[in-house]
């Protein structure tokens, strides 16, 4: 969504892109709702009764409204947007003349365009990371988000090893000494701690429930 504010830099007007508000109301609403919640089942242990009925009927209502919108949310913008996004970059990936065309709209799409570029540590693909590698490790240790790990580090390893092959200043010897062993305990660390998910009963309960949408790209 491009947002009305605009910053004129000389001649050129920059549009900002935010996300949609019908996304951003939306988890606003959610955690209205439950803090609503959390705020009668406070009073509840408090010892100062249970939630009134029409406060339930309230909160029942509200939590059915919650649960349509949250489902147009996901159809409409959440999934839709991944799959867009892969199908965009497995084309680029795929399509060296398409890479080209697109290339300086990824910078700015990845954060690495203009003068307020933010650091590498701090660009938009490492906060969306740090995001969805994010979740509770005490109450559930043994995440879906563990494997994902190890897919991730699966990537980086190869990636590092093609780029040190190719290296004129470095090549097989220093690749196959140095490089394979370093990077490759990360990987063998990420393998070993995906393990805990990949064989747990966990696993076999997430893969035996049908997804309410297949990817179908």
């Amino acid at each position: 969504m491009v947002s009305n504010n605009k910053q004129k830099n000389g001649d050129i007007t920059k549009n900002s892109y935010v996300c949609s508000d019908t996304l951003r109301n939306l988890l606003k609403d959610q955690l209205r709702y439950f803090q609503l919640v959390e705020g009668w089942q406070k009073r509840k242990v408090a010892g100062e009764g249970d939630i009134p009925k029409e406060e339930k009927v309230k909160l029942n209502k509200t939590k059915k409204y919650l649960d349509r919108r949250k489902v147009d949310v996901l159809n409409n913008h959440i999934f839709r947007s991944m799959a867009n996004l892969i199908v965009f970059f497995d084309n680029l990936a795929e399509h060296p003349e398409l890479r080209d065309v697109y290339e300086e709209d990824v910078k700015e799409l990845l954060g690495f365009s203009g003068q307020n570029a933010k650091k590498y540590e701090d660009n938009i693909v490492t906060r969306l990371l740090q995001s969805i590698l994010k979740w509770d490790t005490n109450m559930d240790p043994n995440n879906f988000r563990l494997e994902l790990i190890s897919s991730i580090q699966n990537v980086l390893y190869n990636k590092i090893l093609y780029l040190t092959v190719i290296d004129e200043n470095l090549g097989d010897s220093v690749t196959n000494t140095i490089v394979n062993p370093d990077v490759g305990r990360a990987l063998i660390w990420c393998r070993m701690f995906s393990a805990r998910y990949r064989n747990s009963e966990k696993k076999r309960e997430d893969q035996a429930r049908e997804p309410n949408r297949p990817i179908n790209f």
